[in-house]
Protein backbone atom coordinates (compact mmCIF):
# COMPACT_ATOMS: atom_id res chain seq x y z
CA UNK A 1 0.00 0.00 0.00
CA UNK A 2 1.16 3.31 -0.71
CA UNK A 3 2.11 5.55 2.22
CA UNK A 4 1.19 8.98 2.96
CA UNK A 5 3.01 11.75 1.46
CA UNK A 6 2.61 14.25 4.38
CA UNK A 7 5.72 11.91 6.51
CA UNK A 8 7.46 15.42 7.08
CA UNK A 9 4.47 17.17 8.72
CA UNK A 10 5.36 17.32 12.29
CA UNK A 11 2.02 16.19 14.02
CA UNK A 12 2.72 13.31 11.69
CA UNK A 13 5.95 12.45 12.95
CA UNK A 14 4.94 12.62 16.80
CA UNK A 15 2.48 10.21 16.23
CA UNK A 16 4.42 8.09 14.94
CA UNK A 17 6.86 8.14 17.05
CA UNK A 18 3.82 6.88 19.84
CA UNK A 19 2.69 4.36 17.60
CA UNK A 20 6.31 2.60 17.54
CA UNK A 21 6.83 2.69 21.34
CA UNK A 22 3.58 0.76 21.48
CA UNK A 23 4.71 -2.02 19.71
CA UNK A 24 7.85 -3.14 21.48
CA UNK A 25 8.17 -7.37 21.36
CA UNK A 26 9.23 -8.93 24.46
CA UNK A 27 12.79 -9.17 24.24
CA UNK A 28 12.43 -5.11 24.34
CA UNK A 29 13.08 -4.15 20.86
CA UNK A 30 10.91 -2.31 18.40
CA UNK A 31 9.07 -4.81 16.48
CA UNK A 32 9.17 -3.85 12.71
CA UNK A 33 6.29 -4.16 9.99
CA UNK A 34 4.14 -1.65 11.53
CA UNK A 35 3.02 1.57 9.53
CA UNK A 36 -0.03 3.80 10.19
CA UNK A 37 -0.68 6.12 7.65
CA UNK A 38 -3.82 8.33 5.34
CA UNK A 39 -5.85 6.93 2.69
CA UNK A 40 -6.64 8.38 0.04
CA UNK A 41 -10.13 8.82 1.05
CA UNK A 42 -8.40 11.15 3.82
CA UNK A 43 -8.74 8.16 6.64
CA UNK A 44 -6.34 6.33 8.76
CA UNK A 45 -5.42 2.68 8.32
CA UNK A 46 -2.86 0.70 10.31
CA UNK A 47 -0.64 -1.79 8.51
CA UNK A 48 1.16 -4.57 10.02
CA UNK A 49 3.45 -7.27 8.07
CA UNK A 50 5.00 -10.08 9.83
CA UNK A 51 8.26 -11.27 8.22
CA UNK A 52 7.49 -13.63 5.25
CA UNK A 53 3.96 -12.98 5.85
CA UNK A 54 1.16 -10.87 3.77
CA UNK A 55 0.28 -7.87 5.21
CA UNK A 56 -2.54 -7.20 7.82
CA UNK A 57 -4.44 -3.67 7.14
CA UNK A 58 -7.40 -2.41 9.20
CA UNK A 59 -9.42 0.76 8.39
CA UNK A 60 -9.52 2.90 11.69
CA UNK A 61 -12.78 5.17 11.80
CA UNK A 62 -10.89 8.57 12.16
CA UNK A 63 -9.55 11.39 9.45
CA UNK A 64 -5.79 11.45 9.00
CA UNK A 65 -5.65 15.02 10.57
CA UNK A 66 -3.63 16.33 13.52
CA UNK A 67 -6.87 17.05 15.09
CA UNK A 68 -7.80 13.42 15.08
CA UNK A 69 -4.16 12.74 16.46
CA UNK A 70 -5.23 11.65 20.04
CA UNK A 71 -8.12 9.41 18.85
CA UNK A 72 -5.86 7.02 16.31
CA UNK A 73 -3.12 6.77 19.13
CA UNK A 74 -5.85 5.67 21.79
CA UNK A 75 -7.36 3.43 19.44
CA UNK A 76 -3.92 2.19 18.44
CA UNK A 77 -3.24 2.02 21.70
CA UNK A 78 -6.69 -0.14 22.83
CA UNK A 79 -5.69 -2.36 19.50
CA UNK A 80 -2.26 -3.37 20.62
CA UNK A 81 -3.57 -4.69 24.16
CA UNK A 82 -6.31 -6.29 22.75
CA UNK A 83 -3.61 -8.52 20.63
CA UNK A 84 -1.57 -9.01 23.41
CA UNK A 85 -3.94 -9.69 25.98
CA UNK A 86 -6.07 -12.30 23.74
CA UNK A 87 -3.17 -13.12 21.36
CA UNK A 88 -5.46 -11.65 18.81
CA UNK A 89 -4.37 -10.79 15.03
CA UNK A 90 -4.61 -7.09 13.98
CA UNK A 91 -8.02 -7.87 12.40
CA UNK A 92 -9.47 -9.57 15.22
CA UNK A 93 -8.38 -7.01 17.63
CA UNK A 94 -9.86 -4.54 15.83
CA UNK A 95 -12.92 -5.81 15.11
CA UNK A 96 -13.14 -6.63 18.91
CA UNK A 97 -12.40 -2.83 19.72
CA UNK A 98 -14.87 -1.88 17.06
CA UNK A 99 -17.85 -3.97 18.93
CA UNK A 100 -17.14 -3.28 22.43
CA UNK A 101 -16.46 0.89 21.68
CA UNK A 102 -19.59 1.29 19.66
CA UNK A 103 -22.10 1.65 22.11
CA UNK A 104 -19.62 3.76 24.16
CA UNK A 105 -18.78 6.08 21.12
CA UNK A 106 -22.35 6.25 19.89
CA UNK A 107 -24.27 8.98 22.20
CA UNK A 108 -26.54 10.56 19.74
CA UNK A 109 -26.76 13.65 21.85
CA UNK A 110 -22.99 13.88 21.97
CA UNK A 111 -22.75 13.63 18.42
CA UNK A 112 -25.25 16.56 16.97
CA UNK A 113 -23.13 18.97 19.21
CA UNK A 114 -20.23 18.16 17.97
CA UNK A 115 -21.75 17.97 14.24
CA UNK A 116 -22.99 21.37 15.38
CA UNK A 117 -19.45 22.97 16.20
CA UNK A 118 -17.84 21.36 12.91
CA UNK A 119 -20.67 23.48 11.00
CA UNK A 120 -19.50 26.45 12.99
CA UNK A 121 -15.62 26.44 12.61
CA UNK A 122 -15.35 24.31 9.40
CA UNK A 123 -16.24 24.95 5.49
CA UNK A 124 -16.63 28.23 3.29
CA UNK A 125 -19.61 28.90 4.79
CA UNK A 126 -20.22 28.92 8.73
CA UNK A 127 -23.24 27.76 9.94
CA UNK A 128 -25.31 30.80 11.37
CA UNK A 129 -27.38 30.09 14.47
CA UNK A 130 -30.82 30.46 13.06
CA UNK A 131 -30.22 27.99 10.81
CA UNK A 132 -29.30 25.83 13.01
CA UNK A 133 -32.24 26.38 14.94
CA UNK A 134 -34.38 26.20 12.68
CA UNK A 135 -33.38 23.95 9.98
CA UNK A 136 -31.00 21.57 11.72
CA UNK A 137 -32.41 21.23 15.33
CA UNK A 138 -35.85 20.23 14.93
CA UNK A 139 -34.69 17.14 12.76
CA UNK A 140 -32.00 16.34 15.31
CA UNK A 141 -34.18 16.58 17.96
CA UNK A 142 -36.79 14.32 16.67
CA UNK A 143 -34.12 11.67 15.57
CA UNK A 144 -32.50 11.75 19.78
CA UNK A 145 -35.91 11.15 20.73
CA UNK A 146 -36.30 7.98 18.12
CA UNK A 147 -32.58 6.59 19.55
CA UNK A 148 -33.98 6.78 22.70
CA UNK A 149 -37.26 5.41 22.28
CA UNK A 150 -38.09 1.70 23.09
CA UNK A 151 -37.09 -0.07 19.86
CA UNK A 152 -34.74 2.67 18.67
CA UNK A 153 -33.24 2.13 15.02
CA UNK A 154 -30.33 -0.17 14.22
CA UNK A 155 -29.25 0.74 11.04
CA UNK A 156 -29.41 4.23 8.81
CA UNK A 157 -32.01 3.43 6.17
CA UNK A 158 -33.76 2.33 8.75
CA UNK A 159 -33.25 5.72 10.85
CA UNK A 160 -34.18 8.20 7.63
CA UNK A 161 -37.16 6.45 7.19
CA UNK A 162 -38.40 6.71 10.94
CA UNK A 163 -37.65 9.95 10.78
CA UNK A 164 -39.04 10.71 7.67
CA UNK A 165 -42.48 9.40 8.42
CA UNK A 166 -42.99 12.71 10.10
CA UNK A 167 -43.42 14.34 6.29
CA UNK A 168 -45.43 13.71 3.75
CA UNK A 169 -43.24 12.22 0.79
CA UNK A 170 -41.70 14.40 -1.76
CA UNK A 171 -42.07 17.61 0.52
CA UNK A 172 -39.32 19.68 1.00
CA UNK A 173 -39.12 19.29 4.88
CA UNK A 174 -38.36 15.41 4.14
CA UNK A 175 -35.50 15.96 1.50
CA UNK A 176 -34.08 18.37 3.67
CA UNK A 177 -34.76 16.17 6.74
CA UNK A 178 -33.05 13.53 5.25
CA UNK A 179 -30.00 15.78 3.63
CA UNK A 180 -29.28 17.12 7.03
CA UNK A 181 -29.50 13.55 8.76
CA UNK A 182 -27.13 12.22 6.07
CA UNK A 183 -24.37 14.84 6.82
CA UNK A 184 -24.71 13.70 10.36
CA UNK A 185 -24.68 10.22 10.06
CA UNK A 186 -21.37 10.21 7.83
CA UNK A 187 -20.05 13.04 10.03
CA UNK A 188 -20.33 10.09 12.86
CA UNK A 189 -19.15 7.00 10.65
CA UNK A 190 -15.42 9.13 9.45
CA UNK A 191 -14.92 11.62 12.15
CA UNK A 192 -16.55 10.04 15.26
CA UNK A 193 -16.01 6.34 14.94
CA UNK A 194 -19.68 5.17 14.48
CA UNK A 195 -19.93 1.76 13.16
CA UNK A 196 -19.46 1.82 9.64
CA UNK A 197 -21.90 -1.30 8.69
CA UNK A 198 -24.99 0.31 10.59
CA UNK A 199 -24.79 3.88 10.18
CA UNK A 200 -23.53 4.60 6.57
CA UNK A 201 -25.91 6.80 5.13
CA UNK A 202 -27.54 5.11 1.82
CA UNK A 203 -26.07 6.47 -1.40
CA UNK A 204 -29.22 6.56 -2.75
CA UNK A 205 -32.25 8.52 -0.55
CA UNK A 206 -34.54 9.34 -4.06
CA UNK A 207 -36.79 5.96 -2.39
CA UNK A 208 -36.64 7.20 1.36
CA UNK A 209 -37.71 10.85 0.33
CA UNK A 210 -40.56 9.74 -2.04
CA UNK A 211 -42.49 11.22 -4.81
CA UNK A 212 -44.54 14.17 -4.13
CA UNK A 213 -48.32 13.48 -4.28
CA UNK A 214 -49.12 17.29 -5.03
CA UNK A 215 -47.73 19.07 -8.35
CA UNK A 216 -45.19 21.62 -7.27
CA UNK A 217 -45.91 25.50 -8.20
CA UNK A 218 -43.63 28.40 -7.71
CA UNK A 219 -47.41 31.10 -7.29
CA UNK A 220 -48.96 32.97 -9.70
CA UNK A 221 -47.10 35.58 -11.67
CA UNK A 222 -49.14 39.27 -11.08
CA UNK A 223 -50.51 40.83 -14.29
CA UNK A 224 -49.31 44.22 -14.62
CA UNK A 225 -53.09 45.56 -13.89
CA UNK A 226 -53.24 43.17 -11.05
CA UNK A 227 -49.71 44.84 -9.94
CA UNK A 228 -51.20 48.39 -9.93
CA UNK A 229 -54.02 47.67 -8.29
CA UNK A 230 -52.40 45.70 -5.67
CA UNK A 231 -50.14 49.06 -4.90
CA UNK A 232 -53.20 51.24 -5.30
CA UNK A 233 -54.84 49.71 -2.06
CA UNK A 234 -51.75 50.14 -0.34
CA UNK A 235 -52.17 53.51 1.69
CA UNK A 236 -48.65 53.33 3.87
CA UNK A 237 -45.99 55.03 1.43
CA UNK A 238 -43.30 52.71 3.07
CA UNK A 239 -44.96 49.62 1.79
CA UNK A 240 -45.97 51.35 -1.60
CA UNK A 241 -42.16 52.19 -2.09
CA UNK A 242 -41.38 48.63 -1.42
CA UNK A 243 -43.73 46.56 -3.56
CA UNK A 244 -42.87 49.05 -6.18
CA UNK A 245 -38.66 48.42 -5.88
CA UNK A 246 -39.77 44.50 -6.01
CA UNK A 247 -41.89 44.72 -8.85
CA UNK A 248 -39.79 46.83 -11.02
CA UNK A 249 -36.58 45.10 -10.04
CA UNK A 250 -37.77 40.95 -9.19
CA UNK A 251 -36.94 41.49 -5.47
CA UNK A 252 -36.69 39.08 -3.07
CA UNK A 253 -38.28 40.47 0.72
CA UNK A 254 -34.27 39.97 1.64
CA UNK A 255 -33.13 42.16 -1.29
CA UNK A 256 -35.37 44.90 -0.34
CA UNK A 257 -33.28 44.93 2.95
CA UNK A 258 -30.51 44.91 1.35
CA UNK A 259 -30.48 47.88 -0.85
CA UNK A 260 -27.85 50.03 -1.50
CA UNK A 261 -26.61 52.61 -4.46
CA UNK A 262 -22.84 51.81 -5.86
CA UNK A 263 -21.94 54.26 -8.22
CA UNK A 264 -24.93 55.53 -8.80
CA UNK A 265 -26.84 52.38 -9.30
CA UNK A 266 -28.71 50.33 -7.44
CA UNK A 267 -27.33 46.93 -6.01
CA UNK A 268 -28.57 43.96 -3.74
CA UNK A 269 -26.24 43.60 -1.36
CA UNK A 270 -28.33 40.11 -0.20
CA UNK A 271 -25.39 37.29 0.01
CA UNK A 272 -27.16 34.03 -0.06
CA UNK A 273 -25.89 30.43 0.68
CA UNK A 274 -25.13 28.10 -1.11
CA UNK A 275 -23.59 24.50 -1.87
CA UNK A 276 -20.87 26.31 -3.03
CA UNK A 277 -20.65 29.22 -0.74
CA UNK A 278 -22.34 32.41 -1.17
CA UNK A 279 -24.44 34.29 -4.13
CA UNK A 280 -22.79 37.67 -4.88
CA UNK A 281 -24.55 40.74 -4.43
CA UNK A 282 -25.52 42.05 -7.91
CA UNK A 283 -27.04 45.44 -9.62
CA UNK A 284 -30.23 45.63 -10.06
CA UNK A 285 -32.59 46.13 -13.77
CA UNK A 286 -35.40 47.78 -14.04
CA UNK A 287 -38.39 45.69 -16.24
CA UNK A 288 -41.23 48.80 -15.98
CA UNK A 289 -44.54 47.75 -15.30
CA UNK A 290 -46.61 49.09 -18.06
CA UNK A 291 -50.15 50.83 -17.43
CA UNK A 292 -52.89 52.12 -20.39
CA UNK A 293 -50.80 54.79 -21.18
CA UNK A 294 -47.97 53.06 -21.88
CA UNK A 295 -44.60 52.14 -19.10
CA UNK A 296 -44.58 53.55 -15.70
CA UNK A 297 -41.61 55.25 -14.10
CA UNK A 298 -42.06 55.95 -10.78
CA UNK A 299 -38.16 57.13 -10.59
CA UNK A 300 -37.41 54.36 -7.68
CA UNK A 301 -34.05 54.89 -7.57
CA UNK A 302 -33.83 58.80 -7.37
CA UNK A 303 -36.42 58.29 -4.55
CA UNK A 304 -33.82 55.63 -2.81
CA UNK A 305 -31.00 58.09 -3.36
CA UNK A 306 -33.30 60.80 -2.07
CA UNK A 307 -33.53 58.63 1.27
CA UNK A 308 -37.16 58.01 0.93
CA UNK A 309 -38.66 55.34 4.19
CA UNK A 310 -38.59 51.29 2.92
CA UNK A 311 -40.77 49.39 5.25
CA UNK A 312 -39.87 47.88 8.24
CA UNK A 313 -38.76 44.69 7.86
CA UNK A 314 -37.86 43.23 11.50
CA UNK A 315 -34.64 41.40 12.07
CA UNK A 316 -32.30 39.83 9.52
CA UNK A 317 -33.51 36.87 7.55
CA UNK A 318 -37.30 38.27 8.66
CA UNK A 319 -38.25 40.42 5.90
CA UNK A 320 -40.37 37.70 3.95
CA UNK A 321 -42.28 37.28 7.16
CA UNK A 322 -42.66 40.86 7.38
CA UNK A 323 -43.80 41.73 4.38
CA UNK A 324 -46.31 38.60 4.19
CA UNK A 325 -48.04 39.96 7.65
CA UNK A 326 -48.26 43.45 6.41
CA UNK A 327 -50.28 41.69 2.73
CA UNK A 328 -52.28 39.19 4.59
CA UNK A 329 -53.99 42.36 6.66
CA UNK A 330 -54.81 44.08 3.49
CA UNK A 331 -58.13 43.88 1.85
CA UNK A 332 -56.80 44.49 -2.11
CA UNK A 333 -54.41 41.05 -1.12
CA UNK A 334 -57.28 39.61 0.17
CA UNK A 335 -59.61 39.93 -2.99
CA UNK A 336 -56.26 39.55 -5.23
CA UNK A 337 -55.63 35.87 -3.55
CA UNK A 338 -59.58 34.69 -3.44
CA UNK A 339 -59.56 35.95 -7.42
CA UNK A 340 -56.23 33.70 -8.33
CA UNK A 341 -57.90 30.82 -6.18
CA UNK A 342 -60.40 30.68 -8.53
CA UNK A 343 -58.63 30.26 -11.03
CA UNK A 344 -56.35 27.52 -9.50
CA UNK A 345 -53.61 29.77 -9.19
CA UNK A 346 -51.75 30.86 -5.44
CA UNK A 347 -50.55 34.45 -4.63
CA UNK A 348 -47.54 34.45 -2.67
CA UNK A 349 -45.19 37.10 -1.63
CA UNK A 350 -42.65 36.08 -4.82
CA UNK A 351 -45.57 36.87 -6.62
CA UNK A 352 -43.96 40.17 -7.68
CA UNK A 353 -40.72 39.04 -8.05
CA UNK A 354 -42.70 36.12 -10.47
CA UNK A 355 -44.15 38.54 -12.55
CA UNK A 356 -40.51 40.20 -12.83
CA UNK A 357 -39.01 36.49 -14.41
CA UNK A 358 -42.65 36.28 -17.13
CA UNK A 359 -42.15 40.08 -18.33
CA UNK A 360 -38.40 38.86 -19.04
CA UNK A 361 -39.52 35.87 -20.35
CA UNK A 362 -41.97 38.00 -22.63
CA UNK A 363 -39.41 40.32 -23.93
CA UNK A 364 -37.43 37.72 -25.29
CA UNK A 365 -34.27 37.79 -22.45
CA UNK A 366 -32.08 34.63 -22.80
CA UNK A 367 -32.50 32.67 -18.98
CA UNK A 368 -29.27 32.61 -18.53
CA UNK A 369 -29.13 36.78 -17.95
CA UNK A 370 -32.52 36.96 -16.31
CA UNK A 371 -31.27 34.24 -14.02
CA UNK A 372 -28.13 36.71 -13.27
CA UNK A 373 -30.68 39.79 -12.71
CA UNK A 374 -32.97 37.69 -10.15
CA UNK A 375 -29.56 36.52 -8.54
CA UNK A 376 -29.62 33.15 -8.98
CA UNK A 377 -28.42 30.22 -10.45
CA UNK A 378 -29.54 28.99 -13.83
CA UNK A 379 -30.15 25.69 -12.65
CA UNK A 380 -32.70 27.20 -10.46
CA UNK A 381 -34.11 29.66 -12.80
CA UNK A 382 -34.86 26.55 -15.30
CA UNK A 383 -36.40 24.54 -12.70
CA UNK A 384 -38.95 27.20 -11.49
CA UNK A 385 -39.47 29.12 -14.76
CA UNK A 386 -38.85 26.69 -17.75
CA UNK A 387 -42.45 25.83 -17.93
CA UNK A 388 -43.76 29.24 -18.54
CA UNK A 389 -40.89 29.70 -21.53
CA UNK A 390 -41.29 26.16 -22.89
CA UNK A 391 -45.46 27.34 -22.98
CA UNK A 392 -44.38 30.83 -24.73
CA UNK A 393 -41.88 29.41 -26.82
CA UNK A 394 -44.22 26.73 -28.15
CA UNK A 395 -47.00 29.12 -29.22
CA UNK A 396 -44.87 31.29 -31.20
CA UNK A 397 -44.62 28.58 -33.55
CA UNK A 398 -47.93 28.00 -34.73
CA UNK A 399 -50.99 29.74 -36.26
CA UNK A 400 -53.70 31.12 -33.65
CA UNK A 401 -57.22 31.63 -35.57
CA UNK A 402 -60.42 33.87 -34.60
CA UNK A 403 -63.59 32.14 -34.43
Amino acid sequence: MKRSATTQEPWVQFLRQEVKALFIGADGKPETGWFIGGLPSGMTYLQFRPRGQSAQIVRLPYRWAASERANIYERVKRIRASMLAGGRTLQAASTEIEGSSSHHQEDWGVLVQQFYQHKLNHGKVPIKKTTWTSTYEPHFDRLQSLMQGPKPPTDARALLEALCSHWQPGSRSRQIAVQNTCQLLLFAVERHGFRRGAWLPPADTVAIVGMSRASKRIGYPLSDPEILRLIGGIDDPRWRFGLELMAVYGLRPADLANLSLRQGQLWSLYSKASGGGHTRPRQLHPLLIHGPDGPIDWQLQARFASGETLPPLGAPGKAGDALNTFLKRRLIWKQLRTEVAQRGDELVVYSLRHSYVKRGQLRGIPPKVLAAACGHSLESHLRSYSEWQDAEAVATHFDHLVG
